[in-house]
């Protein structure tokens, strides 16, 4: 008899094993996803280069070409997902994970600058703060400059940064699908990819596969800091595409070493250099 109990609770004590090991494989599956799209509150265009966060997951993402995002293998539970985007107000929104659920969810933001109804503006170029600068190059006729009435012609969809870049001498716009780099119009070497006005030739794998062909590229500053360094293109190239119009106050355009303001020559890059000024 006693033979028979100690058999007995030895296979309860295994049956109650085998079911607790049985539940660890359903709880590592059990994530979600959340999808959706985000745009622009009062045009509804697709916002491209938001950025989506969950910080307690260390888990970020960003919208593509159409403004669309996929937040995946987030685990069971409630968490806070943050939606920035340059020029925009940021946004937090709480979601709730089940097990295997797909939440589909799409996000508006509102522009930092909001124009109050019945108000009277008159628009007049910036001259203090970052832009006094570009006010004081643009006076001395050096380069070419595209003002914030220039964008504002470009807003609604109507055209993209890079379509009006394109527009300005001196720069030859290179695209790749959706994407589009900032290059002079000096001859580079095809084979090769270097040009003898550059520092450093080619672009990066990466760049190279998503359709950048090779060309005498120009660094490009973002409100005075150095985002593509033609010296290192393995850093990867600048998309100006992934700035909207409407986010962009003024743009600068030097398209040979002799035109570039001593400050933003960093690199001595014979191709020219492009600054990006936000609003």
């Amino acid at each position: 008899m006693a033979l028979l109990r100690r058999s007995k609770r030895r296979l309860f004590e295994l049956g109650a094993i085998s079911c607790a090991l049985g539940l660890v494989p359903n709880a590592l599956r059990a994530q979600g996803e959340v999808v959706g799209k985000v745009l622009e509150d009062s045009s509804k265009r697709p916002i491209v280069g938001a950025t989506l966060t969950i910080a307690a997951l260390n888990r970020i993402t960003r919208t593509d070409s159409l403004g669309r995002f996929t937040v995946a293998d987030i685990p069971v539970g409630d968490h806070v997902l943050q939606v920035r985007a340059l020029g925009y107000r940021e946004v937090r929104s709480e979601v709730i994970i089940e097990s295997n659920e797909v939440i589909v969810r799409d996000f508006t933001l509102a522009r930092t600058a909001q124009v109050l109804a019945g108000a009277t503006v008159t628009t007049t170029a910036p001259t203090t703060g970052k832009m006094a600068g570009f006010m004081e190059r643009r006076e001395r006729g050096t380069g070419h400059f595209i003002t914030r009435d220039k964008l504002a012609d470009a807003e609604g969809g109507l055209r993209r940064t890079g379509d009006i870049i394109a527009m300005a001498p001196g720069a030859a716009l290179k695209r790749g699908g959706s994407k589009a780099w900032v290059a002079s119009g000096r001859a580079v070497n095809q084979r090769g990819g270097g040009c003898a006005f550059c520092r450093a030739g080619g672009v990066s794998v990466a760049d190279r596969n998503a359709g950048a062909p090779p060309a005498c590229y120009m660094d490009v500053y973002l409100d005075g800091a150095l985002v593509f360094n033609s010296t290192q293109p393995a850093s990867g190239l600048f998309d100006v595409n992934s700035l909207q119009p409407e986010q962009l106050e003024g743009i600068e355009i030097y398209s040979s070493a002799s035109q570039v303001p001593a400050q933003y020559n960093r690199t001595a890059n014979g191709c020219g250099v492009i600054l990006l000024w936000t609003r």
